[in-house]
Order: structure tokens, then C-alpha cells, then sequence
């Protein structure tokens, strides 16, 4: 088994070629990528990892992609308990087109593995964006990776890269 699970939901697929970037960057067999929208996800999630990378966009209005809210509601179902957990969270959104609401959909989901028990990693810098909003920023921080492939999409590998060393130790890589 990989020592890191990968768990993304995605719209456009842009989320998912994240998680491939991310899985590209370690050896064969460190990462494992998982759609939040296959059956076994949600057992996957809670029972063979504890380091994860979750993924998602926000959609409209600062919504949740369908097939994470349904995984969000199947974790509830079953009061999951993610003490010792580690996650980092990485999240799409278009900082132009949706700038008041910018990457708002990784608040909900911080907020809910926040209050199951798990340690959440990951923080990234707000320098380099432009936009209006956003319920992800703490201070001049986002509780996540921001990822723009509609307008910055130049800098996404970069900004992986430099993520993912920021979070590997924390990660048990």
C-alpha cells in the first residue's frame, strides 16, 4: 500500500491532473490517487491511510463539486473519526471569473475534517493572486494550496512542487 492517499473530486478534470502531478513527483508505490466518486473511496479514506492529500474545485458560488459533498455526507454517516489523520488540501477555483468567492468550497471542507479530528496541513501564501474573497484565507494565507488553471495555469507545477516539499515531512515523506 502507498504511504500517501491521493483523494480528489473533480468537474472539470483539472483536479484530477493535479493529483497525477502529484503523484508524479515520488517514487512508484508513495501515491496513491483515488476519485472521491468510486465505491471504495470512502473506506480507502478511513481505513488504509493516515497521510492525505485531498483535492477539489469550488464550483459557482462558492459550492461544493457534487461528488465531494456526497463524500463529505458519507464520512457524516458513519461519525467518522479522523484523529490521527494528517490532510493537506488543494483546491481549484478561477480567482477572475469567480474572485469573490475564491477557492470559498475548501473553508467547508477544513472546517469538516477540522471538527472529525484531523490535523490539517498545507497552508499556502495569498501573494500572486488577485482576487476579491475568499472564505479559505486565514490572514494572508490560504488553509490550502490555491491552484488557478484557468488564469495562472503557468504556475501551477511550480506551485505544486514547492507545496509538496513544504508538506513531505509532515507527511512522512
Amino acid at each position: 500500500m502507498a504511504q500517501v492517499g491521493v483523494f480528489f473530486g473533480t468537474d472539470t478534470g483539472n483536479t484530477r491532473k493535479v493529483a497525477k502531478m502529484i503523484q508524479k513527483k515520488f517514487d512508484s508505490g508513495v501515491v496513491e490517487i483515488f476519485n472521491v466518486t468510486k465505491e471504495s473511496a470512502v473506506e480507502e479514506f478511513l481505513n488504509n491511510y493516515t497521510n492525505i492529500i485531498f483535492g477539489m474545485p469550488t464550483l459557482g458560488d462558492g459550492e461544493l463539486e457534487n461528488s465531494v459533498r456526497d463524500f463529505l455526507e458519507a464520512l457524516e454517516s458513519q461519525s467518522a473519526d479522523l484523529s490521527g489523520k494528517t490532510i493537506a488540501l488543494y483546491g481549484l477555483g478561477d480567482q477572475e471569473g469567480y474572485g469573490h468567492e475564491f477557492l470559498d468550497g475548501m473553508a467547508v471542507v477544513h472546517e469538516k475534517f477540522g471538527a472529525m479530528g484531523a490535523t490539517l496541513i498545507g497552508r499556502w501564501p495569498s501573494d500572486g493572486y488577485d482576487f476579491s474573497g475568499s472564505k479559505a484565507l486565514d490572514g494572508d494565507e490560504f488553509i490550502c494550496l490555491g491552484i488557478d488553471n484557468d488564469n495562472q495555469a503557468d504556475m501551477t507545477a511550480d506551485r505544486v512542487s514547492q507545496w509538496l516539499e513544504q508538506i513531505s515531512g509532515d507527511l512522512g515523506l
